[in-house]
């Protein structure tokens, strides 16, 4: 079974004192890639976001600008998962320049526009219904495909194996971040509990003929891209193998709070409607919902997993402002199990990310 201990092994090079010799390594790395691929020299470059798990540098060259990514031992699989769907034909994926697949490097071209700051509301939904419909073919196509994405190295969370992987992390320590013991105790009876419920439901889940496909892991408005009008998907980092309904959690949830309370189900519904569209071929929608409704269970369960992995590798000097992030979601997982009988704009009018 996966362990989610936090380990001292593989911290990331750009928060050890291997720094200023990993920045040299880099830049080498950029001037050869520049030169092969006709981006010129680099003029400038800086980082727009360092993460525990990853850093991003944005690098102007003489004819172009791009972004270098490197990921950490959670995400190292990133690159070479991106070089596998580059020819799916269903959404748009940042270009590559190049990858490093042995120090899981790899540079893309400029992918737009980020969605959250594209015009209004209501613009960044046309979008987002844009990305849902082909992300859900994508989706589709990989369900024939899920052993050469679990040999790439993504987390095996089919959702068969979720309930025992869920208990496995009660006794971690991190769910005491910001938590007295009480609120522990607490959070690990609750969890407890449920799950033979849960195991139920996930076998459930698991049984029909869509329930392992590719996850991206974590849909939001800030690894959305708008490119000449069409959505790109980046930053890949935390996708997973699990049931694909779990996919569409986040992006619902950190998109309610962005429209009007009293617009939530009317201008969110269509979004569900949209993404669970392309899986009309294998059940009719009223069949799907109520799967949708129950896969949305297993999806906090993933998200809280998928932390869990993550932030494994980094030094605990460098997790403060994440670790409570865990026990959230697992709260959160404990929260929603109330949603599962009731109808699921009750969960969009209550659901607060």
């Amino acid at each position: 079974m996966e362990n989610f201990s936090p380990t001292k092994a593989a911290h990331p090079p750009w928060l050890t004192n291997a720094r200023a010799g990993w920045d040299v390594d880099v830049h080498t790395w950029l001037l050869e890639i520049g030169e092969q691929r006709n981006l010129g020299v680099i003029n400038s470059f800086k980082v727009i976001k360092e993460r525990p798990w990853s850093i991003v540098l944005q690098v102007h060259f003489t004819k172009d600008t791009a972004y270098f990514k490197a990921c950490g031992v959670g995400g190292k699989f990133e690159p070479q998962l991106l070089q596998h769907l580059v020819h799916n034909q269903h959404l748009l994926l940042p270009d590559l320049y190049a990858i490093e697949v042995q120090r899981s490097w790899l540079l893309m071209a400029d992918a737009g526009v980020l969605l959250q700051e594209f015009g209004a509301i209501t613009q960044q939904l046309a979008i987002l219904k844009q990305l849902l419909s082909g992300y859900a073919r994508l989706q589709i196509d990989s369900l024939a495909d899920i052993e050469s994405y679990l040999e790439l190295g993504l987390p095996d969370r089919r959702v068969e194996k979720l309930p025992r992987l869920l208990e496995s992390l009660l006794g971690d320590e991190r769910l005491a971040v910001e938590r007295s013991v009480q609120e522990v105790n607490k959070l690990q009876t609750s969890v407890q509990k449920l799950l033979p419920h849960f195991e139920r439901t996930c076998f459930e889940l698991a049984a029909s003929s869509y329930g392992a496909a590719l996850d991206h892991g974590d849909i939001h408005r800030g690894n959305i891209f708008v490119n000449n009008g069409d959505p790109c998907l980046s930053d890949w980092g935390d996708a997973c193998v699990t049931h694909p309904f779990c996919s569409a959690m986040l992006i619902i949830e950190t998109t309610l709070t962005q429209v009007p309370e009293d617009k939530r189900v009317s201008w969110i519904r269509p979004l569900l409607d949209t993404y669970l569209a392309p899986w009309q071929i294998f059940a009719p929608r009223e069949q799907l919902l109520p799967t949708f409704q129950t896969a949305l269970w297993a999806a906090y369960a993933v998200r809280v997993l998928n932390m869990a992995h993550m932030f494994q590798h980094a030094p605990a000097q460098h997790m403060v402002r994440w670790l409570p992030y865990i026990a959230q979601y697992l709260e959160k997982w404990v929260w929603y199990a109330d949603f599962l009988e009731r109808d699921i704009e009750d969960w969009m009018e209550t659901s607060n990310y």
